[in-house]
This record gives structure tokens, sequence and C-alpha cells, in this order.
């Protein structure tokens, strides 16, 4: 939020109130405002790049949540919500995880937090071929960390589960330019399977 805009918004919490484009009229609002940063905030006061009085007026109450790399087995209990979450948005029966696929997740430092958890979760859920996931259907790469990928996937509501995988297999061919190594390793599956899904999903360029 650069400095201007900060102004502009410690003007209407000060106030209140807002005034719609082109208008006259102030119109007053009821609201509480819950903020989240993943920096520093008082040294970015410090450095001039945010303002102070804004951060006073919204620091009347601060909680500290650590990183997901220190909450231990906090890392277990929401994987399983986002299995239960993915249950239902894939119409899938997975009841769990196995104790490997749970020390496995425990293992990982997660630099992307809970946003890579839950990526990493419902990838697991598309690929498990039980009604466990096991730890061979987590891929906990350092992709978050190494890979840049310009662009994400986007899918539109309604797709069935098979159509899910396809559309997921071939934005990873496109990440990794077709290199089958990579995308098995990726994937953690093997090039055998890989092959397998490729045919099934019309996906054979080399």
């Amino acid at each position: 939020m650069d400095l201007s805009l900060q102004g502009k918004f410690l003007s209407f919490l000060e106030s209140k109130s807002i005034r719609r484009v082109g208008g006259i009229e102030e119109i007053p609002v009821n609201l509480r405002v819950i903020s989240a940063t993943n920096v520093e905030l008082e040294q970015v006061v410090g450095q001039g790049a945010f303002r102070s009085d804004l951060f006073y007026r919204i620091n009347v109450i601060s909680l500290h949540i650590p990183p997901l790399r220190e909450r231990g087995n906090d890392v277990i209990l929401i994987a399983r919500k986002f299995v239960n979450e993915f249950n239902v948005k894939f119409n899938k029966h997975v009841k769990g995880l196995t104790n490997d696929a749970e020390r496995k997740l425990l293992s990982h430092s997660w630099p992307g937090n809970i946003r890579e958890l839950r990526n990493v979760i419902e990838r697991s859920m598309i690929f498990a071929k039980t009604d466990l996931i096991d730890a061979g259907d987590i891929v906990l790469s350092n992709i978050v960390q190494q890979t840049n990928y310009s662009d994400g996937l986007f899918l539109p509501r309604g797709l069935s589960l098979d159509q899910i995988e396809g559309e997921y297999l071939k934005k990873v061919l496109e990440w990794n330019n077709y290199n089958l190594d990579a995308v098995a390793k990726q994937l953690g599956i093997t090039r055998k399977t890989l092959w397998e899904k490729r045919k099934k999903y019309g996906l054979m360029k080399e």
C-alpha cells in the first residue's frame, strides 16, 4: 500500500465513512478491521514506507502467529482439515494420512506456510491411489523454493476429478518444458505411470 493510499485509509478509519466516486454524500460505515502482514511493520515505519499514525491506529491488539514449521503437530491437524475439505470438493473418500505420510509432512520446513500445505494436500488427494494418503503421494518439493512459475493453475467449477488431473498434468508438463524426468519427479510417479497418464489425457507431445 503506497503512502497516499495509506493516508486515505487512515482518514476512512478516523471518519468511519465513505464517499462514492463522483458523489458528495458521506455514507457512515460500521466495521471492524482485521489486518495481517508478513513483515515487521515497526521496521517499515522506521524506513518511512509505512505511516506511523496508521500503524498506531490499527495496532490495537496484536497476535503473533508462528510459521508452520514452528507449530509441530499442528501441521497434521491442518492437513487433516484440508483432507476433509478436498473430499467434499473432489467427491472423494480419503480417510486420512498414513504414519509415513505424517512423518514426511513433519519433516518439511514449509517455506510457503499454510498455502503450501494446502496445495500439497490438494495435489496428494488428486493422485492418491487408496483411501489413505501415503508418503509416496506427497510431493514436498523444493518447488516452492527453487522454481519460479510465471502462472498458476486456475480451474472452473464443475470439473470431474479426471478433468482436474488432466489439466494439472498438462500444466506440470508445460512448467517443466516437457522434461519427462523432471515431471515424474515432481509428481512423485514413475516414468511408466507418467506415460500412461499422458496417453490417457492426450498429452503425448514430446
